[in-house]
């Protein structure tokens, strides 16, 4: 912890773990942490899949003066194809349907295959098997750190395969612990994507118990974060933290859906207000 303490003084930095490259993001944690589990849930349909693998694509092209990482994505729930279409439309900015369709022009084809070079030079492993298990994930990832892997996207947790004869209570309980060693053990920053409860879809439940399954994955995870809607306004999300190991001022990140395509902006925050003292 010395040597940690001495080298962080001879280079200081806000930025201290993995930058996503959303600077709001890595301002209020510090960027991704190795050993850690960021638990990133919210309702159906907010775009929690998009916000993961854009800070994964930012972790992987690095910024702040700090070199891209290498990461693996183990997508359960949609092809490695879908992925990749999703994050070339954000990058070439064409619609995803458009790519599908092929109904593209000339200046947009140029686009496409600018951005398509750039990201496949990102060192982003992606595996989109449905069957992986924890230790499918602890024996991949042991082959991976080999070529210098430091992060992770699970996308969802609930979706691993492990002990399927246990309820779904009682089986994302053993996952958060499982994942939560994973990370630990192989020196590895996890997102893992996850499911609310309907209490708190609803807004009965607030804080970490709108996490679905077993408590334990609130206590397993180092993080936990939901991604919801800002009122009534269309566009406009706020990714709410419930909990920090160490804790941060900030809280809360405002975003805004850009429109069209798979990937949120920062929303600019206002400036505090300037009071006069009377005298």
């Amino acid at each position: 912890l010395y040597d940690q303490i001495k080298l962080a003084t001879q280079n200081p930095r806000d930025v201290f773990g993995i930058p996503t490259g959303l600077a709001g993001f890595d301002r209020i944690t510090g960027g991704l942490q190795r050993k850690e589990v960021f638990m990133l849930s919210g309702e159906p349909g907010v775009g929690k899949s998009f916000l993961a693998m854009q800070l994964a694509v930012g972790a992987a092209e690095g910024s702040n003066g700090i070199p891209g990482t290498p990461g693996a994505v183990y997508q359960l729930e949609m092809s490695e194809i879908a992925v990749a279409r999703r994050t070339l439309s954000e990058r070439s900015r064409v619609e995803a349907r458009r790519l599908r369709s092929g109904r593209v022009n000339a200046d947009e084809w140029q686009q496409i295959t600018e951005a398509m070079e750039k990201l496949s030079m990102l060192p982003i492993y992606i595996a989109d098997e449905s069957e992986w298990t924890t230790l499918d994930l602890r024996v991949d990832l042991a082959r991976l750190k080999e070529r210098g892997v430091g992060w992770v996207v699970i996308d969802y947790m609930g979706l691993l395969k492990d002990e399927p004869l246990m309820t779904e209570t009682e089986r994302m309980g053993v996952i958060s612990d499982r994942v939560h060693a994973i990370a630990k053990d192989l020196d590895v920053s996890i997102i893992a994507v996850h499911d609310m409860t309907k209490g708190a879809q609803t807004g009965e439940v607030k804080g970490q118990v709108g996490l679905a399954g077993h408590r334990r994955v609130g206590y397993n995870a180092d993080m936990t974060a939901f991604l919801k809607k800002s009122g009534k306004t269309d566009g406009l999300y706020r990714l709410e933290w419930e909990k920090f190991r160490e804790d941060s001022p900030e809280r809360v990140l405002q975003l805004r859906r850009v429109p069209g395509f798979p990937a949120y902006a920062e929303v600019e925050r206002q400036p505090e207000p300037v009071t006069r003292s009377s005298g």
